[in-house]
C-alpha cells in the first residue's frame, strides 16, 4: 500500500510538526507507493526496497521566528537517502525533494524531477529515462550511471562525474 513520511504543510510554526523518519537496515520493504514530504526522511542502509513509485516533495510555508530579527517563510525538502542495499522503482518523481545516493544499487525506470535534486556520490544507478525541469539538478560526484533511454533537460542542470558514464 501507500507509505507516507512527513507532512505536506507545516502549521502553527511548531518545529516538530510534519517530522517523520523511516530507516531500513537490511531486510525487505515492499510498497506500492512511497510519498516523502518535507521534513520527512527515508534512510536505507542495506536490504532491499521495492516500490512502484516514489514521490518526493517539499513542505510549503514553514514559518521560522527569529527573536529580535525578521521572521521568514521557507520550504523544507523531503529526502530519500540510499546508503547501501538495493532500491528498485518504476518511477521516482520530485517537486522539490532530494534523492541522495552514496552507495548501493539503484534501478529506476523513470526519474522525473520538476525541481529538487538527485545526488549520486557512490554506488550504481541504472535508469532508463531522466527528465529534469523547473530548476532540478542531477549531480554526480562518484559512482556509476547506466542510462539507456532519453535524457530531457528543461531549465535544469546535469553534472556528470568522473570516469566513463554510459
Amino acid at each position: 500500500g501507500l507509505v507516507t513520511v512527513g507532512a505536506i504543510s507545516v502549521q502553527y510554526s511548531d518545529f516538530w510538526y510534519g517530522l517523520g523518519t523511516y530507516s531500513l537496515s537490511n531486510g525487505l520493504m515492499t510498497s506500492s507507493n512511497l510519498q516523502i514530504n518535507g521534513r520527512g526522511g527515508f534512510y536505507q542502509y542495506g536490504g532491499v526496497h521495492s516500490n512502484a513509485s516514489l514521490a518526493l516533495s517539499q513542505t510549503a510555508n514553514f514559518y521560522r521566528q527569529q527573536p529580535g530579527a525578521t521572521s521568514y517563510w521557507y520550504n523544507v525538502a523531503g529526502s530519500y537517502n540510499l546508503n547501501g542495499g538495493i532500491f528498485t522503482s518504476d518511477s521516482v518523481t520530485s517537486q522539490g525533494g532530494v534523492f541522495a545516493q552514496t552507495a548501493g544499487t539503484c534501478q529506476i525506470a523513470t526519474v522525473q524531477m520538476a525541481g529538487g535534486e538527485y545526488s549520486l556520490s557512490g554506488g550504481q544507478l541504472t535508469v532508463s529515462n531522466i527528465s529534469l525541469s523547473s530548476g532540478a539538478n542531477f549531480t554526480q560526484t562518484g559512482g556509476t550511471i547506466t542510462q539507456s533511454g532519453t535524457l530531457s533537460l528543461s531549465d535544469a542542470g546535469f553534472t556528470a562525474g568522473p570516469g566513463v558514464q554510459q
